[in-house]
């Protein structure tokens, strides 16, 4: 149990690290007020939660990757701040483009990595 504990913790440290460097990545490269850092690590994250899922992995590596990982790697509470200042600066064309690019693609790359990796495994 201490283990696992630990190892999620660990796996928590990786995916909240590479986070910073992809978003620092991004951020350096974009000019747009676009929240593109946090909406591109949703939806990488998105993608490896359903290749997870795909695999059919022991319950303890999944809980290992999902909730250490992944769960850093991804910044739900980044999105909502970075909605909510959309909001607040009126700017409900570029809300709405973000809200709806955020969840139909990470539901989109969720559910095609499911499929792709299930597809790959049965080969």
């Amino acid at each position: 149990m201490m283990w696992n504990i630990l190892l999620i913790g660990i796996a928590g440290i990786l995916g909240a690290l590479l986070r910073y460097e992809i978003s620092n990545v991004i951020n350096k490269q974009s000019e747009s007020h676009f929240p593109s850092a946090t909406m591109t690590i949703n939806i990488i994250g998105s993608i490896l939660i359903g290749i997870v899922m795909g695999l059919n992995l022991d319950n303890k590596l999944v809980i290992i990757l999902s909730v250490g990982f992944i769960g850093s790697f991804t910044t739900f509470s980044t999105f909502i701040k970075e909605s909510f200042s959309l909001v607040r600066e009126r700017n409900i064309p570029l809300f709405l483009k973000y809200l709806c690019f955020s969840y139909v693609i990470s539901i989109i790359g969720c559910f095609l990595s499911i499929i792709t990796t299930q597809y790959f495994i049965s080969k």
